[in-house]
């Protein structure tokens, strides 16, 4: 099996201009493309090859990685270069800068917030615009989270509210507690 056939996700998002993009995760990488695709991995400024999970919020793209989480910036460097080519579009985040883990399994977006779930270290937040102030939620924590142990977080719009998937069940956001 080659690494790059190994998807582990798909989404659509656009960049600053409104360019639409289809991104591929997988245990090389991400593909990025709209019917021809380009590799970017490490080297490009991914935390790590092994990407879990995506999500996006406008030009903010999120990759859940094995080795934390790296966010990028969709806009066109500026002398109009390709977004994924300038290396300040991407932001490598880690446990030092407040995660409860790196080992991250998934990642969700808000219209103000970005969820991160870990392996075994429970969940986090952060404000969109404030990447840098991480919220932790743990079972042993005031947040009633049912397990430490994630395995997805998701937005429902509809209702306003986090769901997230443990070993243990799913939970609600209500406030600042699971139910």
């Amino acid at each position: 099996v080659h690494a790059a056939n190994k998807v582990s996700g798909i989404m659509g998002a656009v960049d600053a201009e409104d360019t639409s993009y289809i991104v591929i995760s997988h245990n090389d990488g991400i593909s990025v493309g709209d019917g021809v695709f380009r590799n970017y991995s490490v080297g490009s400024g991914l935390s790590s090859p092994t990407v879990h999970d995506m999500a996006s919020a406008g030009d903010l793209w999120f990759f859940a990685t094995d080795s934390g989480l790296t966010v990028f910036s969709a806009v066109p460097g500026p002398s109009g270069q390709n977004p994924f080519d300038y290396v300040s579009n991407w932001q490598r985040i880690y446990m030092s800068a407040g995660l409860p883990d790196n080992d991250l399994t998934c990642v969700a977006v808000t219209p103000w917030t970005v969820w991160v779930g870990t392996r075994d270290s429970g969940l986090a937040s952060a404000d969109l615009s404030a990447l840098d102030t991480w919220q932790v939620y743990t079972k042993s924590g005031d947040s009633s989270l049912p397990s430490d142990a994630i395995s997805d977080v998701v937005y429902d719009p509809i209702g306003d509210s986090v769901l997230v998937g443990s070993d243990c069940g799913v939970a609600v956001l209500n406030g600042a507690r699971f139910t």
